[in-house]
């Protein structure tokens, strides 16, 4: 049976992160109005996607606001590899 890995991190980390990144880097696809439009996005598209394999028990979901590392194993444990 095929699983479906989710990395949930809260929208108010990742409006940090994104918003730090366009410091650095001035990225112009994490400037406000972008970042606003990639969130409604998520939710018109993405999040009716994970509730389906949520719904359907194939979604292993995994916190990614911890250090990487941590991320990368946690998902190595949840897939049992």
């Amino acid at each position: 049976p095929y699983k479906v890995v989710h990395i949930n991190v809260s929208e108010a980390v990742l409006r940090e992160r994104l918003h730090g990144r366009a410091g650095l880097e001035g990225r112009a696809d994490d400037l406000d109005a972008a970042v606003e439009e990639r969130f409604s996005q998520f939710k018109e598209h993405t999040l009716p996607s994970i509730e389906f394999f949520r719904s359907t028990g194939n979604l292993v979901e995994v916190s990614g606001e911890q250090p990487i590392e941590a991320v990368h194993e946690a998902i190595l444990k949840a897939l049992n590899l």
